[in-house]
C-alpha cells in the first residue's frame, strides 16, 4: 500500500500488508503448481470507516472442510475462500478479520464494503440482483443480511452474468450511493455504474445501460477490464473509475458525473401527465430514462421491454413556441 498525491506521484513509501498464513498443505502444493490458483490475498480494495483506512481482500477460509490425507493438490488449490478485512495506517500489524456468513458459499468474494453515513455501520453489498446488503461486525467478523430488494427490470437486456466491482461512494445531494459492477460473457467484461438509496431498504434506483469506455492499454487479455474503484467530486461534476487491464496494468478514466447519471435507466413513481422521457412498465415497476437520442439506444430499450413482456411508452416534451417581438 502506498499514498499518492493529486498528480499520482507516490508521496510515501509503500509497505506490505501482512496476510494470514497459507494452510501448510496448500503451501506444499503451490510450491509445485503455482500460477493458476489463489496463492495469496486477491482483489484488494480500500475503504474508510470511522476515520480509519482498511483493505479487504479474498483469501482462503478457515471455515472450510478440514484437509484429509488423501486430498489432492487440485482439491487443495480450489480451497474455499472468503473475505478478510485488514486495518491500515497507524497499526498495520493488527490482525486481519475473517468475515463469515451463517451459511457461506464455497467461494465468497467481491463483497463491496462501505461505511454507511446514516447508520454509522459498516455494510457490504453482497449481491447485485437481488440487491442484498450485509451488516458487518468488525470485531467478530459476523455478517448478517439486513436488506434484500429487487430491481430486476433495470438489469433486463444486459448480456452476461452480473458481478460486483468497486465499493460504493455517497452522493448526499442525490440521497444515493453510486457503485460499480460488471457483466461477464465468455471472459469479456463490460463495466457499469449504478445508484442505490442511502437509507433502508437501500434499493437499486438507477442502472447505466451503456458500458463505460475503458482503454485496454495494449495488454494481452484486452477483454478483461475489471473496474475496482471509484473517486467522485459531485461539486466538480466528475467521477474517476479505476480498473485493472488484463491482470497486467492499472488504469484510471475520468467522466462527467452528471452525463453518466442522466443517461441511466431509473425506477420511478407512476408517471403523471407531465412526465417525460422513456418509461418501461414491468408489472408494478416502472423504469425511466432520458428520451433516446439514437437508434442504438432505442433498440436496447425495445429489446429489454420485449425480453420481459413490458409495455414501452415514449413521451417527449413539445418544442417551445417561437419567440415573438
Amino acid at each position: 500500500v502506498a499514498e499518492f498525491d493529486a498528480d499520482f506521484t507516490r508521496s510515501s513509501d509503500y509497505y506490505v500488508v501482512p496476510s494470514p498464513p497459507l494452510p501448510e498443505p496448500v503451501s506444499r502444493c503451490l510450491f509445485r503448481q503455482a500460477g493458476h490458483f489463489i496463492s495469496g490475498p486477491a482483489d484488494p480494495r480500500l475503504f474508510t470507516h470511522q476515520g480509519r483506512l482498511y483493505v479487504y481482500y479474498s483469501f482462503y477460509s478457515t471455515q472450510s472442510q478440514p484437509f484429509t490425507s488423501v486430498s489432492t493438490c487440485d482439491q487443495l488449490l480450489r480451497y474455499d475462500c472468503t473475505v478478510w478485512v485488514q486495518p491500515l495506517g497507524d497499526e498495520p500489524e493488527a490482525p486481519p478479520v475473517e468475515l463469515a456468513l451463517p451459511a457461506p458459499n464455497p467461494q465468497e468474494k467481491n463483497w463491496l464494503l462501505f461505511s454507511d453515513e446514516a447508520s454509522g455501520k459498516l455494510l457490504a453489498v453482497y449481491n447485485l440482483e437481488p440487491h442484498v446488503l450485509l451488516d458487518i461486525n468488525l470485531i467478530t467478523g459476523k455478517s448478517i443480511e439486513m436488506a434484500h430488494t429487487s430491481a430486476r427490470a433495470l438489469f433486463q437486456g444486459l448480456e452476461g452474468s452480473l458481478h460486483l466491482g468497486g465499493s460504493p461512494l455517497h452522493i448526499p445531494s442525490l440521497g444515493m450511493y453510486i457503485g460499480l459492477f460488471h457483466t461477464m460473457l465468455k471472459r469479456q467484461y463490460a463495466n457499469y455504474l449504478y445508484l442505490f438509496q442511502d437509507r433502508a431498504p437501500y434499493q437499486v434506483r438507477c442502472v447505466q445501460r451503456v458500458p463505460l469506455t475503458l482503454p485496454h492499454m495494449n495488454v494481452r487479455w484486452r477483454k478483461v477490464l475489471f473496474g475496482s474503484g471509484l473517486e467522485i467530486d459531485p461539486a466538480a461534476d466528475f467521477i474517476r473509475v479505476y480498473y485493472g487491464a488484463g491482470d497486467e496494468r492499472s488504469g484510471m478514466v475520468s467522466f462527467k458525473l452528471s452525463e453518466l447519471i442522466s443517461g441511466m435507466a431509473c425506477l420511478s413513481d407512476p408517471p403523471t401527465d407531465s412526465d417525460q422521457g422513456v418509461r418501461m412498465s414491468f408489472g408494478d415497476t416502472l423504469v425511466s430514462a432520458q428520451p433516446p437520442r439514437d437508434r442504438a439506444t432505442l433498440a436496447t430499450l425495445l429489446a429489454a421491454a420485449a425480453a420481459s413482456g413490458a409495455h414501452l411508452k415514449l413521451s417527449f416534451a413539445a418544442p417551445p413556441p417561437p419567440a415573438t417581438e
